[in-house]
């Protein structure tokens, strides 16, 4: 039910409000307005800054509290519920959505910058827990490792194990990572996991042929053979001594193999898909990998 403030109510309560141009300033008090036993009463308090909505029992369910540039609303014990720090120029801020059934609420960066991101900071040595509701025991934590400031641990419980911790610490970045690194475990105990930037030993390195008509292959590269302008027949030697395991990857990558004056012609002193015979790309953007194998102790190649 609504209800009208009146003058008699405001002086009733001890409060005096003025007017100041547009705002209007109030005076340490009460403003109270009652319906039968129960009412809301919003109170200033000017000596502290401080705005309290409650009821007529003096309850305080909610209380805005403003000192030394900090804003922080309030429960009715008086402790802080949430913070505010403003920033000395601000032009970015997030905004808190509600959603709609089978919606998520949604907390947004807003503000005239294009790209805005969003810190969390937990203090001192805290981590940020994503917890998930129906197992709160569960989740992913993100934070600093003892090793620097740049090392991250990511913990959370293992498959079918709900109670037991499995925690992944990343590398410290004291320098970039070089090209062609890629995360590798370098020990584990138990549920815990360290890792390390290294070499990918699986991995081919990429070679672009430019010019010539011959390459004599190193193991694990892929050659690509980019010359557009190439009008012989190109030839690849694969090595003659390969490891089983092995593999070079040869690449038509201007799509000029499909004529038989520019095919790519794989050599080996070792047999090739069982045969001593030459192996030959000739299709157009053709592109096929030779794994050495071990056949009785002998080497050999096997097109994949």
């Amino acid at each position: 039910m609504s209800q009208l403030l009146t003058r008699e109510a405001i002086e009733q309560a001890g409060t005096l409000i003025t007017h100041k141009g547009n705002t209007v300033v109030p005076a340490a008090g009460t403003i109270g307005v009652a319906s039968g036993g129960n009412g809301c009463l919003i109170t200033f308090d000017q000596s502290n800054s401080q705005i309290s909505i409650g009821d007529n029992s003096n309850n305080a369910y909610l209380q805005l509290f403003t000192t030394s540039g900090d804003t922080a609303i309030r429960d009715s014990a008086n402790a802080s519920l949430l913070a505010f720090t403003a920033d000395s120029s601000p032009v970015n801020f997030l905004s808190i959505k509600n959603a709609a059934a089978s919606s998520e609420p949604q907390i947004s960066a807003l503000g005239t910058d294009t790209d805005v991101s969003v810190a969390i900071v937990p203090k001192g040595a805290g981590t940020l827990h994503l917890k998930k509701a129906s197992a709160p025991s569960s989740g992913i934590d993100f934070s600093a490792g003892s090793s620097g400031t740049d090392s991250y641990i990511l913990r959370g419980p293992q498959d079918g194990l709900q109670n037991v911790d499995a925690s992944i610490t990343l590398p410290t970045f004291t320098s970039a990572p070089s090209l062609g690194h890629v995360l590798k475990v370098s020990a584990a105990t138990g549920t815990t996991i360290t890792t390390e930037w290294a070499a990918d030993s699986g991995a081919l390195t990429y070679s672009a042929i430019t010019t010539g008509t011959t390459q004599t292959a190193a193991v694990n590269t892929i050659y690509a053979l980019v010359e557009s302008a190439r009008s012989a027949v190109f030839t690849v030697t694969l090595p003659s001594s390969p490891s089983a395991g092995d593999i070079i990857q040869v690449v038509d990558a201007v799509g000029i193999a499909g004529t038989a004056s520019t095919n790519i012609v794989i050599d080996s002193a070792q047999n090739i898909n069982g045969s001593a015979a030459d192996f030959t790309l000739e299709a157009d953007f053709g592109s096929t990998k030779f794994l050495a194998v071990s056949i009785s102790g002998v080497p050999a190649y096997v097109a994949i």
